[in-house]
């Protein structure tokens, strides 16, 4: 999307994975866990839990913690409106309007500033 310039078509097209691809892959998971006994089943099953109650013990110590103080409403006083006219004093006259017409080069789309992927 970043190297497309205007009026060039774009292709959309996903590419989707075959049965084949898929069964071998589950194939090489498969080989690679371990199981487990029974035994070693229950111990992993209560270790989850007890990560999972630690976890929630910790969620619920910070939900009590952040108390979080009301913001309160902005004050739009004289002092407020002094401020607001003395910035717009420091930024100096005004903008003109005007009007034109800006043109860029063709050569901007195919830059390398857009299509470089170290860019950011």
């Amino acid at each position: 999307m970043r190297c497309a310039a205007p009026n060039e078509h774009l292709s959309f097209v996903a590419v989707k994975e075959t049965p084949a691809t898929y069964e071998i892959k589950k194939e090489v998971i498969d080989e690679t866990t371990p199981t487990l006994s029974t035994k070693g089943k229950k111990i992993r099953k209560e270790r989850l839990e007890l990560l999972k109650e630690k976890i929630n013990k910790k969620l619920q110590e910070r939900r009590l913690q952040r108390t979080v103080s009301p913001i309160p409403a902005p004050r739009y006083d004289q002092v407020f409106f002094d401020g607001q006219k003395w910035l717009d004093e420091l930024a100096g006259p005004p903008i003109e309007s005007s009007k034109g017409e800006l043109s860029i080069s063709d050569s901007v789309w195919k830059s390398e500033a857009r299509c470089d992927p170290d860019v950011p």
